[in-house]
Formats: C-alpha cells, structure tokens, sequence
C-alpha cells in the first residue's frame, strides 16, 4: 500500500474541509490482483494508532474497490489539529494485501466566516496609503514569547491570507513550504480568486522558525497581484482607483506545558508600516520596479528599529463583501521547483579546427569561416 492522500494532497497542512477525501494504491506482484475491502483508521497520535484501533475513527471492514475519494465519516474534527491514519486492504479473495505505513493530515481554522478560529485577527493595512501609491506596503510586529524553565515551543502554526499577494517572513526568514524532501518558496500566494465571493488562507509550519527565541517577528510584503490593475477590469471588485491591500495572520505557537499563544493582524499599535522599501512598483502584467538601494537591512528580523515607521489601520474588506468566505486554499500552491532546474551535465568545446576562407565545394563537408571571421 503507498500513495496515501488527504483531499487529494500528500500530508495536507491547514485543510477545513469537514468531511474530507482519503485516497490510496494498491501494489501487488500478483498479475489480475485487486482490492475487495477496505478499513480506515484516524488518531490523534501515532501512538493512538495501530493496525486494529484509533482514538478518532474506526470505518470497519467495508467491502468496497473504492481507493480515491473514499469519505471521512467519523466524530467532528477539530480545528488545527494533526491527524494520523492509515488503511488496510484485502484483495477480492479476502485475502489481505497489506497495511500501509501511516501519514498525516493537518486541519486548518475549519470556518469560512474569516471569525471564528482567527481569534480576533483583522484585515490591516498601512495607515494612509493611497492606493496605486509609489511603493509595496511592509508591515512589521514584534511580540515577546512566553518561553521560559520548562515551558517551550512545541509547534508554531502561521495562518495567511491577503487582499493582493504577499511574502511572509518570521524572525528574519523567508517562509517556505516543504517539497521534495527540502523547501522552496512559494509565488504569488494565495493566488488568484474572485474577492467579492471568497479569498483564501494558507497555513505554515514555523515551529522551526520560532523555537529557541525570546521573541517573534512577522513581517509581510504586500503586492498587487490579482487584486489590483488591468488584470481585474470588469470583476464587482475592480477599481479604477485601485484598492487598499491589506493582510490578515494569526501566529498560534503551542508550548510544551499545554498553554499557547496568538499573535493576530490587528490595529491595536503593535504592527508597524512603511512603503520606503525597494519594491516601487508591481503589477501582475507589468512585471516589478525594484531599487535595491532602497533595501532595509534587518527589518524582517527581531530588534529591527521601526519607531520612524507608521501605523496600521483595519481594511474594511468585511463591510464591503460580508458574504464573501475565508477558506483554506485547497490545493498545492505555485512555488519554485529546484528538480526542474535543468543544468548542463557536461560541455564540449571544439578547439583547433583549421579556418577556411572559401565557401566549401559541393560534397565538402568540412567546416566553412566566412572571411573576417
């Protein structure tokens, strides 16, 4: 048994779908083989796990050739929550064909209504920046951890989702998403969608990120992607004027002795903003205006000194749209492939060919240098 999905993904991280899809493969060297029956099995824990109970969700044997897209049908699950499962197959013989090795799957804030599970985080952004204006917004916040004796981090989760597109960093580091057994970046997160009905988060594992620190900063560029420009003419949210970006995040770090922390997107004088930065301008058709003279060393990184900076204001995105949703983006983002990089294996230079300065004659079929060459 390998090739285990959650909704389609390889150990999804941050998914809210509540019923969601397991799928699985079948490897057998027996020609015609096939599978008869199935059973599932969910934890909270790997060492809730086994090959014959789980603490979350039992299917039963169920005699089905179902693989993809078999339906969780167990309790409610919970928000941000890790999950781990596995499945046993028998063939159509009843005759067992294997248990697979167990994976994960992660929920996300598991609601729509961009409220519930964000813990009070709002759409912010620069104070009096005018749309359109000369310069990317950079928002910043620094927050002391609660570390300390025998209390540390255990996990850190990082909930994103922008009105435009962003970069997130925390404590100086870009953040990435794992891929091919490393990480890369991701572009243009959370992609594009149609903001009056429904805008998309994503979730990062920063555990690595905010262990063994005394505090955490976030920091997010913000660019107009799909949100603003040409692109957009013609959509309910389009503006001739342009419109205000803004961020929403919620950090949740766990710590070691059961207690956690938020730190959210909110107007209450902790985050900080400027439009100073290298990026000058950015459009999703007209490419980028970057002025590296304007680079700020060390802002996206503890003890940076942004007392000259401004303040933040909420967005009013949610007065605007009320109905629109906030969902877990449900698929792999756009990022970077280094695999797909292809790079010369080797090079071979020719070297001592005699030149020629008269065209070859038929049949010739040794090299030619036209003349001045």
């Amino acid at each position: 048994m390998w090739g285990l999905t959650v909704e389609h993904r390889t150990d999804p991280l941050g998914m809210d779908a509540n019923r969601p899809r397991f799928g699985w493969r079948m490897r057998s060297a027996t020609r015609g083989r096939s599978q008869g029956s199935y059973r599932i099995l969910v934890a909270t824990s790997s060492d809730k796990l086994s090959t014959t109970r789980a603490d979350v969700w039992d299917s039963g044997r169920v005699r089905s050739s179902d693989s993809v897209a078999v339906r969780y049908e167990g309790e409610p699950l919970s928000a941000s929550t890790r999950y781990h499962w596995t499945v046993t197959v028998w063939d159509t013989e009843d005759r067992p064909v294997g248990v697979a090795f167990p994976s994960t799957f992660e929920t996300g804030l598991m609601s729509t209504d961009g409220v519930s599970g964000w813990d009070g985080a709002q759409w912010i952004g620069m104070r009096g920046k005018a749309p359109g204006s000369a310069g990317a917004p950079m928002l910043r916040n620094e927050t002391p951890l609660r570390t300390g004796g025998r209390r540390q981090v255990r996990e850190a989760r990082l909930y994103v989702s922008a009105l435009g597109v962003y970069d997130a960093h925390v404590n100086g580091r870009h953040v990435t998403v794992a891929q091919d057994d490393g990480a890369t970046v991701e572009l243009l997160p959370p992609g594009w969608t149609n903001y009056d009905a429904r805008v998309n988060y994503l979730t990062y594992d920063v555990t690595g990120l905010v262990t063994g620190q005394r505090t955490v900063t976030l920091a997010f560029v913000l660019g107009n992607g799909w949100y603003n420009g040409r692109v957009s003419e013609g959509s309910t949210y389009y503006s001739e004027d342009g419109n205000a970006l803004a961020v929403k995040a919620k950090l949740l770090i766990r710590y070691t002795d059961g207690t956690s922390q938020t730190v959210v997107t909110e107007p209450d004088g902790s985050w900080k903003a400027t439009d100073t930065g290298p990026c000058r301008a950015d459009d999703i058709y007209d490419g980028q205006t970057y002025d590296a003279r304007r680079e700020l060393p060390g802002w996206t990184a503890p003890g940076f000194d942004d007392s000259a900076w401004t303040g933040v204001e909420r967005v009013p995105f949610d007065d605007k749209y009320p109905d629109a949703r906030l969902l877990a983006y449900p698929a792999e983002t756009a990022r970077l492939m280094p695999r797909w990089d292809r790079r010369p294996r080797s090079v071979i230079v020719a070297t001592g060919v005699a030149a020629r300065t008269a065209a070859p004659t038929a049949g010739d079929a040794s090299p030619w240098t036209p003349p001045g060459r």
